[in-house]
């Protein structure tokens, strides 16, 4: 017996569909100062979940927005996205004192 397929079905099934899940992941290949902190804060616009996975509050970046300047060292720098869910996750150094500091300075601004 024949099947009959039509046109329409055969190129249906050519369309590419969108991944329902994506994940995006900004990894540095350098001892630091590539950038990550301003790619990472230009991603999280669109992000869901934000996570920093490791490293420590010896190095940092700082974020403008709205000529407002934020300091980051263990924070996220996603965490402005309101809408984001923000992590830290266990390969982060934390200075409990430090990222106390750094949430209470940053909270401040706005």
């Amino acid at each position: 017996t024949a099947v009959m397929v039509e046109q329409t079905d055969v190129d249906s099934l050519r369309i590419l569909q969108e991944p329902q899940n994506k994940v995006t992941v900004v990894l540095g290949a350098q001892w630091g100062d590539e950038g990550k902190g301003k790619v990472v804060d230009l991603l999280a616009m669109d992000a869901d979940i934000v996570c920093r996975c490791q490293g420590g509050n010896n190095a940092g970046h700082t974020v403008v927005v709205d000529s407002v300047e934020y300091d980051f060292h263990l924070l996220p720098s996603g965490v402005l996205n309101k809408k984001a869910i923000s992590f830290i996750g266990n390969g982060v150094v934390i200075h409990l004192p430090g990222l106390f500091e750094e949430a209470e300075k940053n909270s401040q601004k706005g």
